[in-house]
């Protein structure tokens, strides 16, 4: 392991702290990000392919401080002291501000270039992280990160400060680093997993939980409040890489078992095909200017998308009526339609499989 230098460490927390950080009526729990590289434009990336999968089986991890399995005292917080996180335990619904749940699993693969020869370059990863209530000592909002050159798994830092401020200028970045070598010409992949943590909120709001004048159909169609879920990705971050952009970005959001897939909100980044249970998203050419977020109820609403105004309604927030679906869904959702609906949909076309080619 190489000594880092306390001016690159500064460059990457004040790189880091371009990823904003979540702030709602609910409760954050972290967020995924992108890997990067630090004070090296020797690197590009050819393609990536994202994977984001929700945990149907959502394990528990003991919050550790001060090397003992608990809580940092928030009447006696200190600068500069963050908890981590310990063993799997057995989840318990009354310790949810004790224990940390992820609700998420990451797979990036980046396939890069090295343009000239690059010895030991800084590479850093940013850790989301979430407080106690009315607390201020940060808790990691990502486990079980692993990092690999080809199928060699490099070993991180220890979670640590990383120089630098936060997005509102008075908060540090906790994260991990690390070194490696390529030369130049070479071509290597590089993959990251790991799994983190979701943003809650007592209800959707504009511009948040969905963009502005995209609200869900299913929140025009009831006044009722029911609390949402949201995925964050920062994938922004990776025009931190060397020009050219990457020939392609893909990534396939994996919805929970039990949302349907009209349940499913895309923020911003919009996908372009909606699969039986999942979200595909491609970008071609250049780098990405919208970070990733799928907001989604915590749970269902008796509602049916079953009217031609619920699905003009659908349509904006999935982006335009251009996004490609399913025949699986596309069937399923004509048996639940309406008649003026069933007219619709009867004259939309499909595609057998979103991951396969058209």
């Amino acid at each position: 392991m190489h000594k880092h230098h306390p001016a690159a460490l500064a460059v990457l927390g004040l790189a880091l702290a371009a990823a904003p950080l979540a702030a709602n009526d609910g409760f954050f729990w972290g967020a995924g990000d992108t890997l990067r590289p630090v004070q090296s434009q020797s690197l590009r990336v050819l393609n990536e392919k994202l994977t984001l999968t929700a945990l149907d089986k959502a394990p528990c991890y003991e919050v550790m401080f001060k090397g003992k399995a608990q809580t940092p005292d928030t009447e006696d917080e200190k600068p500069g002291e963050f908890a981590t996180l310990g063993k799997q335990v057995v989840c318990e619904p009354r310790k949810y501000n004790e224990q940390f749940m992820p609700r998420w699993s990451a797979e990036a693969v980046y396939e890069i270039e090295a343009l000239e020869d690059a010895p030991a370059v800084l590479f850093g990863f940013p850790v989301h992280a979430w407080h106690m209530d009315m607390g201020s000592t940060p808790i990691p909002g990502a486990v079980a990160f692993h990092t690999f050159v080809g199928k060699t798994e490099l070993r991180p830092t220890e979670l640590k400060w990383l120089d630098g401020v936060g997005a509102k200028q008075d908060k540090k970045v906790l994260g991990y680093t690390w070194t490696a070598s390529f030369k130049k010409g070479g071509r290597y992949t590089l993959r990251t997993v790991y799994d983190f943590g979701v943003d809650t909120s007592n209800s959707f709001y504009s511009d948040r939980e969905y963009a502005s004048g995209e609200t869900p159909w299913f929140k025009l169609k009831t006044d009722q409040m029911f609390g949402a879920d949201r995925m964050i990705y920062y994938l922004t971050p990776l025009k931190q890489w060397a020009s050219p952009p990457p020939a392609s970005v893909t990534a396939v959001v994996t919805m929970p078992k039990g949302i349907p897939m009209e349940f499913a909100v895309p923020v911003r980044s919009k996908p372009v095909c909606i699969g039986e249970r999942s979200l595909f998203y491609e970008l071609h050419g250049k780098f990405p200017d919208q970070d990733l977020e799928v907001s989604y109820p915590m749970r269902i609403p008796g509602l049916k998308l079953d009217t031609a105004k619920d699905w003009e309604a659908w349509m904006r927030s999935l982006g335009g009526p251009q996004v490609e679906m399913n025949c699986a869904l596309l069937a399923r959702l004509k048996k639940e339609a309406g008649p003026a609906l069933q007219a619709v949909l009867a004259a939309r076309r499909c595609r057998q499989s979103c991951a396969a080619k058209p």
